[in-house]
């Protein structure tokens, strides 16, 4: 007796099918972020006890700008125009890095592997990844466990994740199915 064991053989029509699937998607892509275009708007923020102040920053900025400000951190120059007698003041603001894109590739990584096989296997499409992304990026800002914003932010900040003030960042996580010949 050779032993107990089960097989299976995969035909020649099988393996010619795999193969048509994957040469419709040579080349294609999936992207999921801020994408090119995408615009952040600039807003005046009102930030103290007398409102007699203002934060400058009303000039809008790409999304993907923003994003990566926020994944990398950095330092922003604030310029503060004062009402009492229109004084400015510039103040520079550290902003911690936030490394919500990196901890959602890494937090994901096998689930959208998983994915790419269901769309290799035709049981999926290839703009159903994209859509997983794009809930995996909003999930993680709004739920990531990330440095609170500081005593400054707090004063004139709408929401409560360090990530999320007026949703604009937020609404504007999209993304991009590109090339291949797959629907």
């Amino acid at each position: 007796m050779s032993g107990y064991t089960i097989s299976v053989k995969t035909g020649p029509s099988k393996v010619s099918s795999l193969l048509k699937k994957m040469k419709a998607l040579n080349g294609a892509s999936v992207s999921a972020g801020f994408l090119q275009g995408s615009v952040h708007p600039g807003r005046a923020y009102r930030f103290s006890q007398d409102n007699n102040s203002v934060l400058e920053g009303t000039e809008s900025k790409s999304s993907a700008s923003v994003a990566s400000f926020l994944e990398f951190g950095g330092n922003w120059l604030a310029m503060l125009r004062v009402r009492q007698g229109n004084r400015i003041i510039f103040k520079t603001i550290r902003v911690p890095p936030r490394h919500f894109m990196r901890d959602t590739a890494n937090n994901n990584r096998q689930s959208w592997i998983e994915s790419f096989k269901a769309v290799v296997l035709g049981t999926k499409k290839l703009s159903s990844i994209g859509v997983e992304m794009k809930r995996d990026i909003k999930k993680q800002m709004l739920s990531g466990n990330y440095e609170p914003n500081g005593g400054f932010w707090n004063q004139f900040k709408q929401g409560t994740s360090p990530l999320v003030d007026t949703g604009a960042l937020y609404n504007s996580v999209s993304y991009r199915v590109d090339g291949g010949k797959s629907k």
